[in-house]
């Protein structure tokens, strides 16, 4: 019993000092950090056939509240550093606030647009209308409803499958606490 014990004792030293960790690693960050994420967003729209997003917002009427969702600032599969993709709820939803569009994105400002962009919502390979969106995120200047410095983001967007409805995005970073959840 006391060879195997040795045996294995011998067997768990060689084994633990031929384990390196060699250098740390430098952490990659995607080219959207420190903003992209997922966010809680309470939706707004309203409905003007004769007025741009930037027009209605300005002066909204009969402005209705659609609720609470998701929405998600992603960086692009190329990693591009002037792109991300922008998503209102889930995949595979097809509800008429939902987006899922490739816009540009300027990492200086936060700001981010789009100007009839393809929208990929409920989950397509090919675009099922086009979006326009316009809005900005701010980094660590906002406190959620749990006391937690986090993100803010705030956007319009329109989409031409739904002419006339204007959509109002607005709220901050998921924290994983309850309380900031909807």
């Amino acid at each position: 019993m006391k060879k195997l014990i040795y045996i294995y004792s011998l067997a768990l030293v060689w084994i633990m000092a031929s384990c390196t960790e060699g250098a740390d690693f430098d952490i990659e960050y995607t080219p959207i950090a420190p903003i992209g994420g997922q966010y809680v967003v309470t939706i707004s729209y309203g409905y003007d056939e004769n007025k741009t997003d930037a027009e209605f917002w300005t002066n909204p009427t009969n402005v209705q509240e659609q609720g609470q969702s998701y929405a998600f600032l992603s960086n692009t599969t190329d990693f591009d550093a002037d792109k991300a993709w922008i998503r209102v709820g889930n995949y595979s939803a097809r509800s008429s606030y939902n987006i899922n569009a490739k816009i540009a994105i300027d990492m200086k400002s936060y700001r981010f647009s789009g100007s009839a962009v393809d929208n990929f919502t409920g989950n397509s390979a090919t675009a099922v209308d086009k979006v326009t969106v316009e809005g900005y995120c701010t980094h660590n200047e906002f406190v959620a409803p749990s006391g937690a410095t986090t993100d803010y983001i705030s956007f319009t967007y329109s989409r031409t499958d739904a002419p006339g409805y204007h959509f109002k995005a607005e709220g901050w970073k998921y924290t994983g606490w309850a309380e900031d959840d909807y």
